[in-house]
């Protein structure tokens, strides 16, 4: 089990304890916040996401830790990102992951990552140019395009791209899901748990929360149930090579 929560390392002590105590090999890693250019400077780029204009200061990329070096450099990166903070995120940049990127394997996000991201607002040269530039960061050989399908059009639509685009590059896909409760049935009580963290209620119609389904912990067959082409279970069996 990877645990990758937003910008920081904080819950991982627990998380270990935990999985010590029930024979579960915990995979360390971070969803870092990746600035648009360095991580010192405050630059933001305009994005029409739902027919709305939004400010993006930032993008998600997976990183994980492979190895005692691996975690050494997770917490520098984590550190180091302390110190260019933009508002509440640490922010880092492609300069401080090849500072640190011994022992890191790197996924390249979630539709608010450098690949999906771009593909979803049809700028298909923008999300190669960022995977070209990962590459050059980390190493082919450290990284993998992360695929997830939650039923949220905007993702669903680009997935059969995101799986070119690997193809093109010879990057592996890699499926993940993204777990914010543990049981489907959680999926209320998660609801609810937005609204009282944003201090709003369930009543509001305009109030934050999750488009699409399945934030819970995926089983194997529940991932591959999911859609039917070769490269959707390829890139589900791709996450025994990961955590091995």
């Amino acid at each position: 089990l990877a645990i990758t929560d937003h910008g920081t390392l904080s819950g991982l002590w627990k998380a270990q304890q935990a999985a010590d105590a029930n024979g579960v090999k915990l995979i360390p890693g971070i969803e870092a916040y990746l600035a648009i250019g360095g991580r010192f400077d405050r630059n933001a780029v305009d994005v029409i996401e739902d027919g709305r204009t939004k400010t993006k200061k930032y993008e998600h990329l997976t990183l994980l830790a492979e190895s005692e070096a691996g975690w050494a450099n997770l917490v520098a990166i984590s550190n180091e990102s302390q110190l260019s903070k933009w508002g509440k995120y640490p922010r880092i940049d492609h300069s401080l992951i090849a500072e640190n990127r011994a022992g890191l394997i790197v996924l390249t996000g979630c539709l608010g990552g450098p690949i999906l991201g771009p593909l979803s607002r049809g700028d298909a040269a923008q999300a190669e140019a960022n995977l070209v530039t990962i590459l050059e960061t980390v190493g082919r050989e450290n990284v993998y395009i992360e695929i997830m399908e939650h039923g949220i059009p905007a993702e669903s639509a680009i997935l059969p791209a995101a799986a070119a685009l690997a193809a093109k590059y010879n990057v592996p896909l890699v499926a993940t899901n993204d777990s914010h409760h543990t049981h489907a049935a959680g999926a209320g009580a998660h609801d609810a748990w937005l609204a009282v963290s944003t201090k709003t209620t369930l009543a509001d119609p305009t109030r934050y929360q999750f488009h699409g389904t399945g934030y819970h912990l995926r089983g194997e067959s529940e991932m591959l149930e999911l859609r039917p082409e070769a490269w959707w279970a390829e890139a589900v069996a791709n996450t025994a090579i990961v955590a091995d």
